[in-house]
């Protein structure tokens, strides 16, 4: 198997690994121009890396029913964890072990242009994997620096990445010692024997023997739409087919309900009885809350101009904030961080600023804005 860690979605250059025996055997930089000349994707199968930060993956809890149904429930499930509409995600699920499954979630968009860029250098891949999936899970979390980036694997499966951020603050924000500690290299990654989950699943599936991912080709999705718009627009008439395929929506919907929750008979409303269910139900770790609001934290000093340090993270357990000490030279720093912060649907407070040699040294006060 052939590894191809790629940096961004138009990356015009990746990092090139060969497997031997479930390691990395060596790895070495190349330019996606040429691969398509060194690398057969038919006999190699190439799996393509990308950075984790861009996936959010956690471990749900699903009833006893076919993989479809639970698929079509997955959005739902997970609903009150997501920053952005559902509609605007890729769901990704592995296999169901003791009533629960690993989904991850990606942007469409995302995928869309990793899988149009690597389609253009003639590549196509069998699996789309996150970097911190390279990480065999351990019965206690498992953090490793790699390079600039620190990857994390916790025990359920779930998976976290940061770029750029010191490893000691990852350590802080976990519940527990974590089972391993590394540091190194690829070639010092023991891979697993078997990958938790594709992301080339659903509308992205791989549907051929040479492995290209059925993504969408625009064009065709564009004229698919156009027919099927006249088609409906010529019968519908004052609405009759418009009101009837409401209906059968409606009906759809109450009997997928019906098989998720059997033993209830009264259907009022659907949304709010879910959303009970939901409510009911959840179970996520506190560390979940840390690293989505640290992932938010670190992109947004990444943003932010002008010379700045993080000297201080703490996450407050009991109420769901991240308290951060940050150096920087300006107010105005501190304020266009707090936009960016809040542009990710989180919220940031400044609790105090004091002056000193180097310029101001703030208190922070990160949340999760639910209501957005």
């Amino acid at each position: 198997m052939t590894l191809l860690f790629l940096d961004e979605p138009h990356a015009e250059q990746a990092i090139h690994c060969r497997l031997e025996q479930g390691r990395i055997a060596d790895s070495h930089q190349i330019n996606l121009a040429d691969a398509a000349g060194t690398i057969d994707d038919e006999t190699d199968g190439v799996t393509v890396v990308i950075p984790g930060e861009a996936v959010t993956t956690l471990r749900v809890s699903v009833p006893k029913t076919s993989p479809r149904q639970i698929n079509k429930a997955i959005p739902y499930l997970v609903e009150e964890n997501l920053a952005s509409p559902v509609e605007a995600l890729h769901f990704a699920t592995g296999p169901v072990q003791a009533g629960s499954t690993l989904v991850a979630m990606i942007d469409k968009t995302l995928v869309n242009a990793y899988l149009e860029n690597l389609q253009g250098f003639d590549i196509r891949p069998i699996a789309l994997i996150p970097d911190f999936f390279l990480l065999a899970p351990e019965t206690g979390a498992r953090v490793m620096a790699l390079d600039d980036r620190v990857l994390v694997r916790l025990p359920d499966g779930a998976g976290y990445s940061f770029r750029g951020l010191d490893p000691a603050f990852v350590l802080a924000g976990l519940n527990e010692a974590p089972e391993k500690t590394e540091s190194g290299t690829l070639i010092d990654l023991g891979l697993p024997q078997s990958l938790p989950l594709n992301l080339l699943q659903g509308e992205f599936r791989i549907h051929s023997h040479r492995g290209t991912a059925a993504f969408p080709t625009r064009k065709l999705a564009v004229a698919s739409a156009a027919c099927l718009l006249a088609f409906v627009a010529y019968f519908a008439g004052a609405g009759l087919v418009f009101h009837q395929r409401a209906q059968a929506l409606q009906n759809e919907a109450t009997e997928l309900y019906r098989t998720l929750f059997p033993d209830e008979r009264r259907i009022v409303s659907i949304r709010r009885q879910m959303e009970g269910h939901l409510r009911s139900a959840a179970s996520t770790d506190s560390s979940s809350g840390f690293f989505e609001l640290l992932t938010v934290f670190s992109d947004a000093l990444a943003i932010v101009d002008g010379n700045h340090e993080t000297r201080r993270v703490r996450f407050d357990q009991k109420n769901g904030n991240l308290l951060a000490e940050w150096q920087t030279n300006s107010l105005a720093s501190a304020q266009r961080l707090q936009e960016k912060v809040r542009e990710a649907g989180a919220s940031l407070a400044i609790l105090s600023a004091t002056k000193n040699d180097r310029g101001l040294v703030v208190n922070l006060k990160l949340g999760m804005d639910r209501q957005q």
